[in-house]
């Protein structure tokens, strides 16, 4: 291919000059134990950095997702630490929640509140991913978020599921992707109503709690590679 062009888990990534940031990689694309699932691909009014930064928003689950998984979720994020690597970065957290879609809950092997490992990998511009690690049920459920802005304000979504805990089952694939719709939706209710369809890149402008460290270190690496760029 010629040079910035290439393909990674089956999306084409162009870069109209000489690449600065790293080509994504979701390693479960290329593990055969893994099911994928396609969401549809979604045209939406919005704005990709505040897509960008709602995906890595850890606090938001249960205040925007109350209709699908938020509703138990806890309301308190523990102290977590970001590595960056260039325009990267990794966030990984370990934290109780309500697994419902175990079935060993009500078969009563397993209790309804277990954990859970986050790992978030963030690559610049706006591609995301979320490796759910589910500890006492087993299994791995990996989301993959790729922005593409059409304009100022339309942002075209494309993201993928990657599961090894559904046996090959099509029909519970179906049903996953039907879930995860669900969540999105819940998202651009929100994030579609937004007035300023922007996000500073200079994190003085606005407020942030120290739960945010994720979405700062976005707007940083971000705002290094408008310089590099430049």
């Amino acid at each position: 291919m010629p040079a910035g062009l290439t393909e990674s888990h089956h999306v084409v990534f162009l870069a109209p000059e000489d690449p600065l940031t790293p080509v994504p990689e979701i390693p479960e694309a290329s593990d055969p134990s893994f099911q994928v699932g396609d969401l549809p691909v979604i045209d939406t009014r919005g704005n990709v950095a505040l897509l960008a930064d709602n995906f890595l928003d850890m606090a938001h689950f249960p205040f925007v997702h109350v209709g699908t998984f938020g509703a138990e979720e806890a309301q308190f994020v523990e102290p977590y630490e970001v590595r960056r690597d260039g325009f990267q970065h990794i966030v990984e957290i370990t934290h109780a929640f309500a697994n419902r879609e175990d079935p060993g809950v009500e078969a009563g092997i397993r209790p309804l509140i277990q954990q859970r490992r986050l790992t978030y990998t963030y690559t610049a511009p706006f591609h995301l991913s979320l490796r759910i690690e589910f500890l006492d049920a087993g299994g791995v459920n990996t989301i993959g978020f790729f922005l593409s802005p059409r304009d100022a304000e339309h942002v075209r979504i494309f993201s993928t599921l990657y599961r090894n805990d559904l046996d090959g089952d099509e029909a519970r694939m179906k049903e996953a992707i039907e879930f995860e719709m669900a969540v999105v939706d819940e998202d651009l209710r929100l994030q579609s109503r937004f007035d300023i369809l922007s996000v500073p890149l200079d994190i003085t402008r606005e407020v942030h709690t120290r739960v945010d460290k994720t979405t700062i270190e976005m707007r940083r690496i971000l705002m290094d590679l408008v310089e590099a760029a430049s």
